[in-house]
């Protein structure tokens, strides 16, 4: 058990120091890009994907706090980018948005205000869908 767990923690880690990416989307209106936004005077990291740029927001509110999925978006968003621009949002303390967070700032209150300024941000007067899982569902 001790060496599997080691091994977990060191994977982790590893996985936690690459750098966000994202692969390129064909096509004139397509958006494929990583942006750092200021949330609650914050800076955090959005993955925006979509194959038309001018479609709804499908705003993914991940499980966490901690558990960012950016790094995953790409084996299970494929289809819905057809359809929406796919945000997914590594929220404070997670994922690529875990660098330097001040810990106490991380509540369900700041979480919901940090929610509603980035729908703010990346909505442009769009209609925005949100979808959340496990932490991201309350």
């Amino acid at each position: 058990f001790g060496y599997i767990s080691g091994f977990l923690l060191i994977t982790v880690l590893i996985w936690g120091m690459i750098p966000p990416f994202t692969a390129s989307i064909p096509g004139d209106n397509s958006i494929a890009e990583i942006k750092t936004i200021s949330l609650g005077g914050y800076p955090q990291k959005v993955l925006l994907r979509g194959n038309n740029r001018e479609s709804p927001i499908l705003l993914y509110l991940h499980g966490g706090p901690g558990a960012g999925q950016m790094v995953l978006a790409p084996g299970y968003s494929s289809e819905l980018e057809k359809h929406f621009v796919v945000a997914h949002w590594d929220q404070r303390g997670a994922g690529a948005s875990c660098s330097g967070v001040n810990w106490s700032t991380l509540t369900l209150d700041q979480i919901v205000k940090d929610t509603i300024e980035l729908a703010q941000k990346i909505g442009n007067g769009k209609k925005i869908f949100v979808i959340g899982h496990s932490w991201g569902s309350l």
